[in-house]
């Protein structure tokens, strides 16, 4: 009796779903009127065929005049069937394909607000799910993750919100998808947008960064989690587009190949190097703002950005700059030092803030990588300003410094070069396999391609 009951009230609660779902999508399909005139059109087609409609059917059927009068009686009659047939007809206009069945499995797992509505289905792709969420916030969207995965039979690679807060977007890939465990890293495979870098390949593809919106980008992972090749993918990227790349490495260098060494890419070993550079980096800073200044009043033009002064002024453009700090706690670490060394260090960790703050607008970046689980080796003004960050697989205590979360603690110990990243909400990646260093075809060195500055964004 009591499993009776329970199964009665779960009927009565999806069949008022139901309703609610109707209503709201005859609601957003006279919504649609005001910009698609297709909408008046089958509209005006369909009243004009039910007004014909008795005429229509007594000529057929050879009615007189007494007959066909008997008919339109009988069609007026009708008319509140007519009416909730074209209302019928305006929610299957506003219903996008495969969304009565995203509908039924949030009604199945219980995805419904206090008043039993489902989350509104607006637009279903083979990629992604776009709900209006009726109140129900991302974070019981992602609490739900196992059981919607289960009733929609795919894997929900991240959620994220819309265009607005009442927009939730499910980036979706089929049930039976999986992350490759090695992704060679190819010219084809990588974005072409100047200042745009792939961190590797999500369930649902590449994992992108633009450093326009997010520019610079915190790394960590403990020994073997694939944290200094996915640093390399990003300086092999860099160079390819051209841009300046700074290496502050206070074990030598010695993850890095030699042959890259050149005008577009330096190795710094010492703080007294790394102070150096970052002071020239600076000044490069205060440099680019003068110019952006003086070309405003040049031209009478607003002037933000690296890239609107590049279009303005493209005979004289800046190229963008990378500063890949690894192994960041050795060069903030003040541990044990005399007064004359933290000095020196607090100077760098100054140097670093500025760009940190200041660099987006001037096209200078900052990349930095972590291994040592110390809070305090992670300077909160660096911290605060690392809008991308991406762990590998790591301690509870390192997952939190870079993550604030413990997710990387649960990624797979046998998988090198998987990350989860904060972009998205949490999405996991597998980061690129390198390629042969000397491979002629990967030239870092080569300004051809997409480093000759031509390509479009």
């Amino acid at each position: 009796m009591k499993y009776t009951n329970q199964n009665q009230e779960y009927a009565e609660l999806r069949a008022k779903a139901r309703l609610y779902e109707l209503i709201a999508r005859i609601r957003s399909g006279f919504g649609a009127f005001g910009h698609n005139p297709i909408c008046w059109a089958w509209t005006m087609a369909y009243w004009l065929l039910v007004l014909a409609l008795p005429r229509i059917t007594a000529s057929l059927l050879g009615f007189g005049p007494v007959g066909a009068k008997l008919l339109s009686a009988v069609f007026l009659l009708a008319a509140p069937l007519f009416l909730a047939l074209y209302l019928i007809l305006v929610a299957v206009s506003a219903t996008p394909r495969r969304a009565w069945a995203v509908t039924d499995a949030f009604l199945r797992i219980g995805m419904v607000n206090r008043a039993v509505e489902a989350p509104f289905v607006v637009a279903v792709t083979d990629r992604t799910i776009e709900v209006r969420s009726n109140g129900i916030p991302l974070s019981e969207f992602e609490d739900h993750r196992d059981e919607l995965e289960s009733a929609l039979n795919c894997r929900i690679v991240r959620f994220k919100e819309g265009k607005d807060k009442q927009h939730i977007i499910l980036s979706v890939a089929p049930g039976d998808a999986k992350l490759p465990t090695k992704v060679p890293m190819t010219k084809d495979n990588l974005p072409l947008g100047k200042a745009v870098l792939s961190l590797g390949v999500a369930l649902d593809g590449p994992v992108l960064v633009d450093l326009t919106k997010t520019p610079h980008m915190l790394i960590g992972g403990s020994t073997g989690s694939g944290k200094t090749f996915l640093v390399l993918s990003l300086i092999k990227q860099a160079l390819d587009k051209a841009m300046q790349v700074y290496i502050l490495d206070m074990k030598g260098g010695v993850d890095y190949p030699r042959s890259w060494k050149g005008t577009r890419c330096s190795y710094n070993d010492s703080r007294e190097t790394i102070l150096s550079v970052l002071s020239q980096l600076v000044d490069m800073l205060e440099d680019r703002k003068l110019a952006f200044g003086y070309l405003e009043q040049e031209t009478g033009k607003s002037c933000p950005n690296i890239d609107t002064y590049n279009r303005l002024n493209p005979e004289h453009a800046f190229s963008r700059v990378m500063v890949v700090c690894d192994e960041l706690a050795e060069v903030t670490d003040t541990t044990g030092m005399d007064k004359p060394n933290k000095e020196l260090v607090n100077a760098i960790v100054g140097k670093l803030g500025t760009l940190a703050r200041l660099g987006r607008a001037f096209g200078i970046h900052l990349v930095m990588a972590l291994q040592r689980p110390d809070a305090s080796a992670l300077p909160g003004q660096i911290k605060n300003n690392a809008d991308v960050r991406a762990c590998g697989r790591a301690d509870n205590v390192l997952s939190t410094i870079i993550m604030d979360n413990g997710d990387a603690a649960d990624l797979p110990k046998d998988i090198p070069g998987r990350f989860i990243t904060n972009l998205d909400g949490g999405t996991i990646f597998q980061g690129y396999m390198l390629p042969d260093l000397d491979d002629e075809d990967f030239d870092v060195n080569d300004t051809g391609g997409h480093g000759d500055g031509s390509e479009k964004d």
